[in-house]
């Protein structure tokens, strides 16, 4: 969810249901579903976007022209994703102020793509971070068993460029900012130790990588222990680093004062990627997935999958 210029929220996520406030669902499995509320949460306009399969929607955005733009994943071949490469592929919509469609694309090859992130940037196209496990297709130089994908879109969804980053083994993207300089920086998880991916501590580490305008690497760390370490959310910090926040399951490394089996952890990053702080968030069990990260007014963060609530509604 993202709050809108009018005071409202655009919201995207995944609807089975085709009744209560759910309207002009494909079927399926279920359809990516976008929800317009308004300041007070009151639902303005929702939208099913999808075919026959099942298909989710993970991000969306308010963009200039009083817009959104959508991202997410389709194993549909018919109704909206009738362009689908095979298995499953990345789509991006375009939608007016209204939640009607301006344009849509499949993204992908015949293997599985999906889109987690898309940003809109200055000059009118959008930045998407996806994983891709196709080598054909829109997919180029694929390091096999599953890239992080950074796309560049034109306004019109035209691919610019694209840049697959990984190693033989998975690294999948979480979170995506754009930077000041035209470029941006990627987070997210990596189990490699090779192809660009370099540092990586055992066990699978949190990840995070600058890019530059076009897409490529300035640099890139891996973050955690011997354990299981991921990145779920990054944000720009008033220094001109970055402050990322993820889990940990490691108690050595770059890791310290876990509390016990996997804490919330939250990193401090320089502008060039060094490590600056850490802090092991949690108790003596499970405590993981820690979804986002946000500055506060007081230049401190605000993490955590849970916020408190001033004012709610059920959607379905």
């Amino acid at each position: 969810m993202q709050p809108t210029s009018d005071g409202g929220y655009i919201a995207a996520g995944h609807a089975s249901s085709n009744n209560g406030d759910v309207a002009g669902n494909h079927g399926g499995e279920g359809d990516g579903w976008v929800v317009k509320l308004d300041a007070a949460g009151v639902l303005e306009w929702q939208r099913c976007i999808g075919g026959g399969g099942d298909d989710a929607a993970y991000s969306a955005q308010e963009v200039g022209d009083g817009g959104y733009i959508v991202v997410g994943w389709t194993s549909s071949i018919d109704g909206d994703m009738a362009d689908n490469h095979g298995g499953q592929d990345a789509w991006v919509m375009k939608l007016d102020g209204t939640g009607a469609p301006e344009w849509h694309r499949c993204l992908g090859g015949s293997e599985n793509e999906h889109a987690w992130r898309v940003l809109a940037d200055a000059d009118g196209g959008y930045w998407l971070a996806c994983d891709a496990w196709s080598d054909n297709g829109d997919v180029s130089f694929n390091h096999g068993g599953g890239d992080a994908w950074v796309v560049k879109l034109s306004a019109t969804g035209s691919i610019e460029w694209q840049q697959c980053l990984g190693a033989v083994l998975e690294t999948l993207p979480k979170s995506l900012l754009l930077t000041a300089d035209g470029g941006a920086v990627v987070a997210g998880y990596s189990a490699s130790d090779d192809g660009n991916i370099s540092g990586n501590h055992g066990g699978g580490d949190a990840w995070v990588a600058k890019l530059s305008a076009y897409g490529f690497v300035q640099w890139q760390h891996c973050l955690g222990g011997s354990g299981l370490d991921r990145a779920y959310s990054v944000q720009a910090t008033a220094d001109s680093g970055f402050v990322v926040a993820g889990d940990t399951g490691s108690t050595d490394g770059d890791v310290s004062g876990n509390h016990g089996a996997s804490d919330i952890w939250v990193v401090k990053l320089s502008g060039n990627g060094d490590l600056q702080w850490q802090h092991c968030l949690g108790g003596s069990m499970v405590d993981f997935f820690c979804w986002s990260i946000q500055n506060d007014s007081d230049s401190g963060y605000v993490t955590g999958r849970f916020y408190a609530v001033r004012r709610w509604r059920c959607l379905g």
